[in-house]
This record gives C-alpha cells, structure tokens and sequence, in this order.
C-alpha cells in the first residue's frame, strides 16, 4: 500500500495543480493532500479506487473522524 499512497498522494496534487493554482500555493497544500497509508489519530478511512482497463483514473476517501465536540450552548 506505500506505493499506491505514493502514487494517489501524487494524483492529488497534480489534479489541483490542473486548475492553475501557483507553485506556492502547490507546496504549502502538499501535504494536506497526501494520502496516509497508517493513521494514528484512531479516525478510519476508506479509499475507493476508479479505474477503467488497469489505468487508475481517480479516488475518494471516506473518513470517520473522532474529534470531541462541546454541546453546550451559551458555556452553560
């Protein structure tokens, strides 16, 4: 899986570098885009593959994030 992570880490930025953002605006995202093989904050992914003949042609993940959320309205 480190290759394909690699591989779809790639993808990521060169599908948002498509729209014309600035090689700047590229590097301070690339790590946001990468695909992370383990996850160590306890959240589960799923990623979801497209493919037509053996050429890869796309992805989307699916995430479940644990975050702790506070309820309380007004501080109360």
């Amino acid at each position: 899986m480190p290759n394909e992570a690699k591989f779809l880490s790639g993808l990521s930025v060169h599908s948002k570098a498509y729209r014309g953002y600035s090689k700047d605006f590229m590097d301070s995202c690339r790590t946001e885009l990468a695909v992370i093989v383990e996850d160590k904050t306890g959240s589960r992914f799923h990623i979801c593959v497209a493919q037509i003949s053996d050429k890869l042609i796309g992805y989307f993940s699916l995430g479940e994030f644990r975050i702790k959320l506070n309820w309380e309205k007004n501080g109360k």
